[in-house]
């Protein structure tokens, strides 16, 4: 870890930041006091994979009336259904 007064750190600032780039951290004082630190930013996580259009094609199948409107009784069960059924089961009800 390496220490630079105010003035330092004004006229080098470049310099430490090339420090800081290689994983240096440094910190800056006033009066031979620590009141600053700069330091390397954590990289952050690989990014997610991109989504490849077509990726699952031939994987997924569905019935042709997967999409028709529902029947009196499937609307009735969806609706009287609790938001969260395995806490309604917890409940009792």
């Amino acid at each position: 870890m390496d220490q630079f007064s105010i003035q330092d750190a004004k006229t080098h600032l470049s310099k430490i930041l090339d420090q800081v780039v290689a994983g240096v951290t440094v910190v800056i004082n006033r009066h031979n006091k620590p009141i600053a630190e700069i330091r390397p930013i954590a990289p952050k996580p690989a990014a997610a994979r991109k989504r490849v259009p077509g990726l699952l094609k031939g994987r997924m199948s569905w019935t042709e009336d997967c999409f028709a409107p529902m029947s009196e009784q499937e609307l009735s069960d969806f609706e009287g259904a609790p938001v969260f059924p395995l806490q309604a089961k917890a409940a009792g009800q």
